[in-house]
């Protein structure tokens, strides 16, 4: 139910951090133009904390821009919070080489 009437909603995956920024919001309009009305995307642990503590939301990192866009044009957003990529992320990959980054192989349980 969407404001108390049955709906069927449509959606579309779109990677934030893996489209050039100034592409976002063309590819928003288009996931719109075809039907989509929500834009499920993955947040990345190791593209926002590379470095233990050190935090990027900057350029292609910036999930808050890139919410607002969908925002700004009707779309609802649907985001899964994830460690690493799976198989996507590979040993020479774009962001150090590691799905967790190179700080976590060295932690230890206390």
């Amino acid at each position: 139910m969407l404001d108390g009437k049955p709906w069927l909603p449509v959606m579309g995956e779109f990677r934030y951090t893996r489209y050039p920024e100034r592409y976002w919001e063309e590819g928003i309009l288009k996931m719109k133009a075809g039907g989509v009305q929500i834009v499920a995307t993955y947040v990345f642990w190791i593209h926002h904390e590379e470095v233990e503590g050190h935090f990027d939301w900057s350029g292609p990192r910036d999930l808050h821009r890139f919410v607002e866009l969908c925002g700004k044009h009707g779309m609802y957003v649907l985001m899964e919070k994830r460690q690493q990529q799976q198989r996507q992320q590979t040993p020479a990959g774009p962001f150090g080489g590691s799905n967790l980054g190179q700080w976590v192989s060295g932690l230890q349980p206390k």
